[in-house]
């Protein structure tokens, strides 16, 4: 008896939509890599955005540090190994591989990039934030996570939700940073779509190479 295929992280109808975000977040991060290179200091774009965070955050401004603790390091790796598990329990393997493997990889590519670019903030490489890239990835991942896991008929719907709350997190975690002085807006825009490329371009590659591997070559007549 021939074992079932694992099932695809992304369903044929999402991957061409989701190969459009990866390629317009790796150009974005691209280019904000070109524009930040070697800056130190903030940009106009920063300057716009950062005195109404942190006028507006001003009076929650210790407690938002509890928030950024979330993209650190340990509960990155936590957060990342119970969604892991999750997808173990539900017996979807490659969805858990993928999971395990996004966030971890952001962290790398967060960390190799800072010091390649070389964008600081008062003497320390800013740019792109890997707490708000920790944040993040955890997040896009927990989505993968939920929206795999709903029955199909509600993925559409789901799928939208989940990205809402992406993007919440991501604004959270910005808040928390620039209200504390902890990076520039700018960086924490690399990070979205650094974690957007890794987190979501992880499942296109398995998924393709998956579906070449079960293929093969075509056998002769």
């Amino acid at each position: 008896m021939l074992a079932t295929p694992p099932t695809p992280v992304l369903p044929e109808p999402a991957r061409r939509p989701t190969a459009v975000a990866v390629s317009l977040a790796g150009a974005a991060l691209g280019v904000l890599a070109v524009r930040y290179a070697g800056v130190e200091g903030p940009s106009w774009f920063d300057v716009s955005v950062e005195g109404p965070i942190r006028d507006t955050a001003a009076p929650v401004r210790s407690q938002l540090r509890t928030f950024v603790r979330l993209g650190s390091p340990p509960q990155v790796v936590l957060m990342t190994i119970l969604l892991g598990a999750v997808g173990f329990v539900a017996r979807r393997p490659r969805l858990a591989l993928v999971v395990l493997a996004g966030p971890p990889v952001t962290g790398l590519v967060t960390t190799t990039l800072q010091p390649l670019i070389g964008r600081t903030l008062e003497g320390g490489f800013a740019l792109p934030s890997g707490h708000a890239g920790g944040a993040t990835s955890v997040a896009i991942a927990a989505a993968l996570v939920v929206v795999n896991l709903v029955p199909k008929r509600a993925r559409t719907v789901v799928a939208a939700i989940a990205a809402v709350g992406v993007l919440a997190v991501w604004s959270a975690i910005t808040v928390a940073l620039v209200a504390n002085g902890l990076h520039y807006a700018s960086d924490t825009v690399a990070s979205l779509c650094a974690a957007v490329v890794v987190v979501l371009g992880i499942p296109l590659a398995v998924d393709h190479l998956a579906g070449r591997f079960r293929t093969g070559p075509s056998s002769p007549v």
